[in-house]
C-alpha cells in the first residue's frame, strides 16, 4: 500500500533529500553511539508507530524512508496512509528490521510525522470551518526554510490547496512592489509588458483605514490605473466599481475567517 496521500503529490527526490539531511543532522559523525554500545550487532526488532492524539496523518513516507536509509532490508507495513483521519492510539505502521537501525531512525521518523501531521490537522480544521462556503484554504510561501515541499504537501493532506511554491510561479504584486515602482499604474503596466499572458498575475492589496488599492482585469489581464477608494472624485469611484466587478475576492463570510482577515488588514485579489 502506498503511504502517500491520494489527493497530493510529493516528489521522491524531495523525500530523499529531506530525510538524508535530517539523518545526517541527527547521527552526526559517529552515528547512534548509545545503540552501538548497548545493542548487540545483528539484533532484530519490531516497532509500531501509534498516534498519540486524534488528527489527520501526514509524513509516513518520510518515516518509511528514514528507516530504509539505515536498513535497506527493513519490512514496513502501513496500516493507514497520509491524509487519513485517525483516533488516538491508532496504529499507523509496523516496522521490522535491524534494531540499531530502528532506534537510529526513530526520532527522525517521529519528527516528520509529528510535524507534518500537525500541519495537516490544522489545515483540516480550517477546511471544516469553511465547508459551508465556496472558499478554499490555501497555503503561502511562509514555510520553514528547506521544508516547503513537505509542508505544502501536508496542507494538501488536510484538504487545503497550495498557492505559489516559489517566486517564479506567478507575478504577485504587493504593497512593497507598488511603493518601489511608483504606484499601481506603473507596476501594472510594467508587469503586463514583461509577462504578457504567459505568467499568472495576481494582486494583493493592503487596506490602510478608508483607503485601499484594487486592480484587476478580464481573462487574467490587468486594468491599469491608480484607483483609490478613499478619493471622492466621481470618475475615480466609477472606475473603482468597474474594477471591483472584475475581481474575485478570495475569502468567505465565516466569522472566524472574516475576523482573521480584518486583523491582518489584507484583501487577496484574483482576476477572473
Amino acid at each position: 500500500m502506498s503511504l502517500l496521500c491520494p489527493d497530493a503529490f510529493l516528489s521522491p527526490l524531495a523525500i530523499d533529500e529531506a530525510v538524508a539531511r535530517a539523518l545526517e543532522e541527527d547521527l552526526g559523525r559517529a552515528g547512534d553511539v548509545t545503540s552501538i554500545a548497548t545493542i548487540p550487532d545483528g539484533t532484530r526488532g519490531t516497532a509500531v508507530m501509534v498516534a498519540r492524539k486524534a488528527g489527520v496523518i501526514a509524513g509516513l513516507p518520510m518515516a518509511a524512508a528514514a528507516f530504509r536509509k539505515l536498513d535497506p532490508a527493513v519490512e514496513i507495513k502501513g496500516h493507514v496512509r497520509d491524509g487519513a483521519t485517525v483516533a488516538a492510539k491508532t496504529a499507523l505502521m509496523t516496522i521490522t528490521g535491524d534494531a540499531r537501525a530502528l532506534l537510529g531512525a526513530e526520532r527522525v521518523a517521529l519528527n516528520f510525522v509529528g510535524h507534518l501531521s500537525g500541519i495537516a490537522t490544522a489545515a483540516s480544521e480550517f477546511v471544516r470551518r469553511i465547508a459551508h462556503t465556496k472558499a478554499r484554504v490555501c497555503c503561502t510561501r511562509k514555510t520553514t526554510p528547506g521544508l516547503r515541499a513537505l509542508q505544502k504537501y501536508a496542507v494538501r493532506c488536510g484538504g487545503g490547496f497550495n498557492h505559489r511554491f516559489g517566486l517564479d510561479d506567478a507575478i504577485l504584486i504587493k504593497d512593497n512592489h507598488i511603493a518601489v515602482a511608483g504606484g499601481v499604474r506603473a507596476v501594472l503596466e510594467r508587469a503586463k509588458a514583461v509577462a504578457g499572458r504567459r505568467v499568472s498575475r495576481r494582486g494583493a492589496a493592503r487596506q490602510h483605514g478608508p483607503r485601499r488599492h484594487e486592480a484587476g482585469g478580464r481573462h487574467g489581464g490587468w486594468a491599469p490605473g491608480d484607483r483609490s477608494v478613499g478619493r471622492h472624485h466621481t470618475r475615480q469611484r466609477q472606475g473603482d466599481r468597474r474594477i471591483r466587478r472584475r475581481l474575485s475576492v478570495v475569502g468567505c463570510d465565516h466569522p472566524f475567517v472574516a475576523q482573521s482577515r480584518r486583523r491582518a488588514g489584507y484583501r487577496d485579489l484574483r482576476s477572473w
